[in-house]
Formats: structure tokens, sequence, C-alpha cells
């Protein structure tokens, strides 16, 4: 049990992290979608996903898996930065 308190900050808030997550994978996706559309690169990071999944399928399915996954990737990444890497930089905490 201290090895865990000497891992997650005291300062974390799983719901908040969870919320910013959520709200910066949707910014994300929203600037990828626009990216492939200026560049004329058609690289999704949804797309690979599904890819990997389905294959050479294209299913409705496996495009919201594809979805559900990328945004609980997103959530994962903000705990782990909300939970442990924010200690170690500087700035306050609105500041990422």
């Amino acid at each position: 049990m201290n090895r865990r308190r000497s891992i997650i900050t005291q300062h974390w808030y799983p719901g908040r992290a969870a919320i910013a997550g959520i709200v910066a994978t949707l910014v994300y996706s929203i600037a990828m979608e626009e990216d492939k559309w200026i560049t004329g690169n058609h690289f999704s990071d949804v797309r690979f996903l599904e890819g990997l999944l389905a294959g050479e399928k294209r299913e409705k399915r496996f495009a919201i898996v594809a979805w559900v996954i990328h945004f609980l990737n997103g959530v994962v990444l903000a705990e782990i930065y909300a939970a442990v890497i924010k200690r170690f930089l500087p700035g306050p905490n609105w500041l990422p």
C-alpha cells in the first residue's frame, strides 16, 4: 500500500481526469478528421483500430468498437497523467 501511495499523487481526482480524457479525445478526433481533409492524408487512429479488429471486413460493429477503444485510450492516458506524471511537471494544474 505504501508503494502505491508513493506512485499515485494525493491530488488525483479520477472523475475529473476521465472527463478531461473524454473531452481531449473528442477534440483530438475532430482535429484528426480536419487534418485528413486539409492534408489529404487519410490516416485515422480509429480506422487503424478497426483494421486491427476486423482485417479487411468493414462492418459497423467493428467501427463502433474501434471508437469505444479510441475513447477508452484517451481516458486511460488522462488517468495516468493525472495520477502519476503531472506531479513531476512544473506549473499550475491547468497548464499541461
